[in-house]
């Protein structure tokens, strides 16, 4: 007989005796929920028994109206082998944010933004626009989603009001996803600002200068690194990495100022494959340019070289 039920099984034997009694108890939902929890967690049950006891407790969670939490436990069974669990994840999802609910429900969790950010996906797909941005500023509107899902809900959003042809509304979605998503997001976000631009015939920024002209002093560094942003933002990668260069090679060019530069250099190698060059501009990016762009070339070099 279990006396706490939501003690952790620690043995086989308990394991065991826990599956026997979430078998007698059939329906009885709070009876399930701390005994399928509990088995769940389990380090000494097999994936295929800590699946079964998730997808119990999603039952529970279910039947007892908390959708939500019903979700999160699913996708544990999906987690430890249950593929089958991911149809009860899509039709919970799905049937709770149907139109016109979508509009209005914002997801309270990591988890459930990230199933709107794939069914989003899927809406994009079908090329229903009109669902994808609804799926996508849920997502952007919730305080519980993670930075890159926000950048990522940004994009999408861009992107709906691109093929709507609200390209102001547009740009300004797409200029924060730039700053904010991975480095995935942030590249589709700077080439969508670019074709933007280049629709509006909007290249030349007001700080247009040729990359051969003479840095001779920190204004002049500036002048020049605000042209290769211009031109990097519009995709012309060839005007933006001549005029970054040049900044690093100018001895009048601070190093904070020479730091941003090699930042985008990285960027532009690390995007062509030049692995080895892109390393490199990070660690120079890194211990140089100023405290954001440096945060930037830090996480860059400890996801992919563990510096």
């Amino acid at each position: 007989m279990i006396t706490d039920p939501t003690a952790i099984p620690e043995t086989e034997d308990d394991v065991k005796e826990y599956e026997k009694e979430l078998q007698s108890v059939g329906g009885d939902w709070p009876r399930v929920e701390p005994l399928a929890r509990a088995l769940s967690q389990s380090d000494v049950a097999s994936r295929e028994v800590r699946a079964m006891a998730y997808s119990a407790l999603g039952n529970a969670l279910e039947n007892t109206g908390r959708s939500d939490e019903a979700i999160d436990a699913y996708r544990g069974a999906v987690q430890m082998g249950d593929a089958s669990a991911q149809a009860l994840v899509d039709t919970l999802v799905a049937g709770e944010h149907r139109d016109p609910v979508e509009a209005d429900h914002i997801p309270q969790n990591e988890a459930e933004a990230g199933e709107y950010i794939r069914l989003a996906g899927k809406a994009r797909e079908a090329g229903d626009w009109e669902r994808a941005d609804q799926l996508y500023s849920a997502v952007y509107k919730s305080s519980s989603n993670t930075a890159e899902q926000r950048g990522q809900a940004a994009l999408g959003i861009g992107d709906a009001l691109m093929h709507r042809n609200s390209l102001d509304a547009a740009m300004q979605y797409l200029q924060e996803a730039s700053q904010i998503g991975d480095d995935t997001i942030r590249a589709l976000a700077l080439q969508k600002i670019g074709e933007i631009r280049m629709a509006d015939d909007n290249v030349d920024l007001g700080t247009e200068v040729a990359s051969s002209a003479v840095i001779d002093s920190e204004e002049k560094a500036a002048t020049m690194l605000q042209a290769g942003v211009d031109r990097y933002e519009v995709s012309d990668n060839g005007g933006a990495k001549a005029r970054f260069e040049a900044v690093r090679a100018a001895s009048a060019a601070s190093a904070q100022q020479k730091g941003y530069a090699a930042y985008f250099l990285a960027t532009m190698a690390w995007y062509a494959g030049d692995y080895d060059v892109a390393r490199v501009q990070f660690r120079e990016a890194r211990d140089n340019a100023d405290s954001a762009t440096a945060d930037l070339a830090r996480e860059m070099l400890q996801t992919h070289w563990g510096e």
